[in-house]
């Protein structure tokens, strides 16, 4: 009797988790989704314009041009951002008129996505949410796109067997801070290739591994994060390619089930070429970013250059040298200390544990995050540090850190307590600190300081919490959001005992790798 309260109790406590994290997860992110103001991500002027065009031209706000390639668009999409982009000192008080209402004299402009730069699908959806309140709108996107993060990870470590869920959650919250945490929330298309990074692989290793409703739901995940990855921005479709490639590896067996299952990804594949090639940001990685200043030394030196230079970019990811806005909201050190750090931390935890066919998928992983902006910096002839954005390989990285904490045969990566501490504290003073420093950079300008930032208010979203307490409250959720996703992770770990054939890191789990409290309401159900 004691026994089965003793199930009950620890079956609500881990539904409790299962819904807090999510929770917590969503007001984090949305704590950086209002710490800057609109226009205020990369090339803004080019996404708002290309989100609100999108729907078909509305008046006053997307009218036809004389010209083919250009369109009337609302000076409030266009010019938002033009009086604090790359002035960090100026907060977002100077942006001009009542952006409440996005009408306004119009100008012809090239700034769209109007010759197909990108694929249409991020764009096309995102204009279900453009209205004529600017400010509205854009928090209801960045809203959308927290909800979509937040969801679509739930789901998968809710379908996945207890062995991927750990990898899954590290490999978003190991490369998180500053950078995915700030493009998530965001009107950027970027926002959607990072979703789809950390939700393909497990989603697709999932399938690989279970059977009913499991593998019916991660099936539909897996081709849900490459529509949204591919239809958002080409290099995202490539590095949905990527990923399937690395879970074909890692999945294989010499079986008809595996062959059949090899269908959906191959499916995919094609998929992703499509949306590759529906975009003429796929034909720059063979010709490189447009670039007026090309530089003319020769080929030898940008290649050996670049090698050298390049991990500064995926460093940036966490803020090392690399900036967030419009590139000018500098990082303290502090953060990307701490972030770079325990990215390296969970990466040795992984590859303590390696075998033949992980070895390859993590050194092609860690190939493709130096190689592939090395290629693209050579074809633009460009040096690292200009042209090529962190953001780019931000999901390189999530993929990568992701498959180096995947089990195999011979055991799988466990993090002890001690070092969840660690990770969690880390973190967390990592988050805290960015967010500020975000938020100071938009509500007074960084040429004031202090702690407070409700002290010489200069700009607030209208009706929002007070700054200081978004950042409190932010910081906090994000910080218990952790907590519980460590107790989720370290509940599964003590359920989970192995058994002959448990500890592959390929094929199918048996039922005891499934069946646990979080998820048996369904599997019974099935």
């Amino acid at each position: 009797m004691r026994a089965a309260a003793g199930r009950r109790g620890g079956r609500a406590t881990g539904v409790a988790l299962a819904i807090v994290a999510p929770l917590l997860a969503f007001v984090a992110l949305m704590s950086w989704g209002l710490s800057s103001p609109v226009a205020s991500s990369p090339d803004d002027d080019f996404h708002l314009a290309s989100i609100w065009c999108a729907a078909g031209d509305e008046v006053r706000t997307c009218e036809p041009s004389p010209t083919a390639e250009n369109r009337e668009i609302s000076e409030k999409l266009l010019r938002s951002h033009v009086c604090f982009a790359f002035y960090p000192d100026a907060s977002a008080a100077c942006q001009p008129g009542d952006l409440s209402d996005v009408q306004a004299p119009l100008i012809d402009s090239e700034r769209g996505n109007f010759a197909g730069l990108y694929p249409p699908v991020f764009y096309g959806t995102m204009s279900l949410f453009a209205g004529d309140n600017l400010e509205t709108s854009v928090l209801v996107i960045r809203a959308v796109n927290s909800l979509l993060m937040v969801g679509l990870m739930t789901a998968v470590v809710v379908v996945a067997p207890r062995r991927l869920r750990m990898p899954a959650v590290l490999g978003v919250v190991g490369t998180a801070v500053p950078l995915a945490v700030f493009i998530i929330p965001s009107t950027n298309p970027s926002s959607w290739a990072v979703i789809s990074a950390a939700t393909l692989w497990p989603a697709l290793m999932t399938w690989y591994a279970s059977t009913g409703r499991r593998r019916v739901v991660s099936g539909i995940l897996a081709t849900l994060a490459v529509v949204m990855g591919g239809g958002a921005r080409s290099d995202a479709a490539l590095f949905a390619v990527l990923a399937m490639v690395a879970v074909v590896i890692l999945s294989a067996e010499r079986s008809k089930r595996f062959l059949i299952s090899t269908i959906l990804p191959v499916a995919l594949t094609v998929v992703a070429g499509l949306f590759f090639l529906s975009g003429r940001q796929g034909s720059q990685v063979g010709s490189g970013l447009p670039n007026a200043d090309g530089d003319q030394r020769g080929l030898r030196f940008l290649i050996g250059e670049n090698l050298q230079q390049v991990p500064s970019l995926f460093a940036g990811i966490f803020g090392n040298g690399a900036n967030l806005g419009w590139l000018d909201t500098p990082v303290p050190a502090a953060t990307w200390v701490l972030g770079l750090s325990i990215f390296f931390a969970l990466g040795f935890v992984g590859v303590g544990v390696l075998d033949r066919r992980k070895t390859v998928v993590v050194v092609a992983a860690f190939a493709a995050l130096w190689l592939v902006p090395t290629v693209l910096l050579v074809q633009t002839r460009a040096l690292a540090g200009s042209q090529v954005q962190p953001r780019y390989v931000l999901p390189i990285a999530v993929i990568l850190l992701g498959l180096t904490l995947v089990a195999t045969r011979t055991g799988r990566p466990r993090l002890r307590r001690g070092q969840m501490v660690f990770v969690i504290a880390g973190l967390s003073l990592a988050n805290a600190l960015a967010l500020h420093g975000n938020m100071r950079r938009y509500v007074t300008g960084l040429d004031v300081d202090g702690w407070n930032l409700d002290s010489g208010l200069e700009w607030w979203w209208p009706a929002a919490p007070s700054p200081s307490l978004v950042w409190v409250a932010g910081s906090a959720a994000f910080t218990l959001c952790l907590v519980a996703l460590a107790a989720v992770l370290e509940r599964a770990t003590e359920r989970d005992v192995p058994r002959p054939g448990d500890e592959r890191g390929h094929g199918r789990d048996d039922a005891s790798d499934q069946d646990d409290e979080w998820t048996r309401p369904a599997v019974n159900a099935g």
